[in-house]
Order: structure tokens, then C-alpha cells, then sequence
């Protein structure tokens, strides 16, 4: 940690020094997928290659073709032993608890997390939606502990039950030379403080890219503040829609900040 201890005084290190709970790990070695097909190649091929456990949490998980090759693959897995038990819940009445992670953790060695959830339209093969991207990762190093971790956490709030055996947290034997923190957000736990604190510390540049553009008061603010004092701040949003209400009520946020001097691109998969 030598390498970081010389940068805490810039702002956006401090903040990821003083996040609570997880901290930064080092010896990880990550890959980016854009494209949802290499995302879940990579996914199966790990979990056919599990010899203890796999764990999976996907906000959802569609009867479709992408589905049914997770489905065939993990009974088959179960039946050879590894330990995953099917569970779904909506937490009974608390559904302002559900959260939108997408995990999948094999033998506490190699995680994946990200954008995508289990289905077609990921692949592109919604005809109404069409090319979909989005971005997933595969990490294997410390950090792995903590995307466990994560999962764990949600597993003991939906099922009530404790998972600490040291099985789960294996040593890890990644060379990696990365240095990765583990930042998770939900219902009761946010990372708008860390966005916004981001946001204001940004020296010559911001750039976005989500889905779902509806910045709340105070990142609006910080936004219209950082573009006043010249950074340049580009947003990317899809050019077609998955869900049109949510697109409409970005747009008009769209509208107010292209008047402040925000630059908006749409992205069409070309």
C-alpha cells in the first residue's frame, strides 16, 4: 500500500480509503467483458469447472434459452455435488429491500459482477431492443473474498442463515497486480456520498455512461456546478430504451443540463 499511502492527498483517494466495511485488496487480476456473449461464456465455463460451490444472485433471471443453459448447467452441478441451493425471494412485504446485484462466485476463487442479468435481451436477441451493451467483469485475487462476502451478507438477509466456514474464504493464489476495493451499494447502504464527492473533486473531466439518467438533487447540482467551473462532463444514454417511462423522465434532466453545458451523446451499437 506504499504505492497509495503517497496519494491520500488527493480527494477521490480519500474517499475510497474512508469507505466503510471493505478495503482496498491488493494482488487482482480483473477482465472486462462489453459484450454480453464472452460475459457468459466466461460465467458457464467457470461454473462447469466448480468443484465446491456455486453461489449466484441476479436481480433477474428469464425462462429463455440464456436461462435454460444456466438452469441445465447448475442442476447438473448440484447433482455432482457443489453446493448451491435454489432460493427466491421478494424479503415477504419489503420490497424497497430487493437490490440489483448480479454475482456469481465459484469456489470463493473467481467473481463475476456487473451489468448483466441472465437473458436474451443481454445477448441481443430482444428483436424491440436490439444490440445491448453493457459492461460485467471477472476478478480473481482478495477482492473475490469480499464479492463472497457481498453475496453472504444477502443470503443470511434473505434466508437467515450464517455462512462463515473458512471453505467460502479460501487463500487466494491470483499474482495479480492490481489493487482493487469492492464498493457495494443498496437499500442500506448508498454510494451517493462517494458519486458526489467524485463529482466535485473532477480536475478536467466527467464522464458517464448508465442507462437510467435521473440524478437527484444534490448530484444535479454538483453536476451543473462542475460544468460552471469548465470541466468537460459527457453523459452517454441508450439511444433505444429498455423501460420508455424511465427514459422519458431522463430526458428531462437531459434538457436542463444540455442548457448548463453538459454534452449528451445516445448510443446506437454502431
Amino acid at each position: 500500500m506504499d504505492e497509495e499511502n503517497n496519494r491520500r492527498d488527493h480527494d477521490e483517494h480519500a474517499s475510497l480509503i474512508k469507505m466503510p466495511t471493505i478495503p482496498i485488496t491488493a494482488y487482482n487480476e480483473t477482465t472486462i467483458y462489453s459484450e454480453g456473449k464472452q460475459a457468459f461464456e466466461a460465467m458457464l465455463e467457470a461454473i462447469a469447472a466448480a468443484m465446491h460451490h456455486i453461489h449466484n444472485e441476479f436481480y433477474i433471471i428469464r425462462d429463455d434459452h440464456l436461462g435454460s443453459q444456466f438452469e441445465r448447467l447448475l442442476i447438473r452441478k448440484a447433482q455432482e455435488g457443489c453446493f448451491s441451493p435454489p432460493f427466491t425471494t421478494f424479503f415477504d412485504k419489503r420490497l424497497n429491500y430487493r437490490n440489483h446485484r448480479k454475482i456469481v462466485v465459484v469456489d470463493g476463487k473467481i467473481g463475476f459482477f456487473g451489468g448483466l442479468n441472465i437473458g436474451d435481451e443481454y445477448v441481443g436477441k430482444n428483436p424491440k431492443i436490439g444490440y445491448w451493451r453493457d459492461t460485467h467483469f471477472s476478478i480473481t485475487g482478495d477482492a473475490v473474498l469480499w464479492i463472497q462476502y457481498t453475496f453472504l451478507t444477502d443470503w443470511y438477509l434473505a434466508k437467515e442463515q450464517i455462512i462463515t466456514y473458512s471453505v467460502y474464504y479460501p487463500i487466494q493464489k491470483s499474482q495479480g497486480k492490481e489493487l482493487v476495493q469492492i464498493v457495494k451499494s443498496g437499500p442500506d447502504e448508498t454510494i451517493l456520498e462517494f458519486i458526489f464527492s467524485f463529482i466535485i473533486s473532477a480536475k478536467k473531466r466527467i464522464y458517464i455512461e448508465t442507462p437510467y439518467f435521473i440524478p437527484d438533487p444534490s448530484i444535479l447540482l454538483a453536476l451543473k456546478t462542475a460544468v460552471h467551473r469548465g470541466i468537460d462532463i459527457r453523459v452517454i444514454i441508450p439511444s433505444t430504451p429498455d423501460k420508455k417511462i424511465v427514459y422519458n423522465a431522463s430526458l428531462s434532466y437531459v434538457q436542463e443540463l444540455l442548457q448548463a453545458g453538459v454534452r449528451f451523446y445516445c448510443y446506437d451499437g454502431l
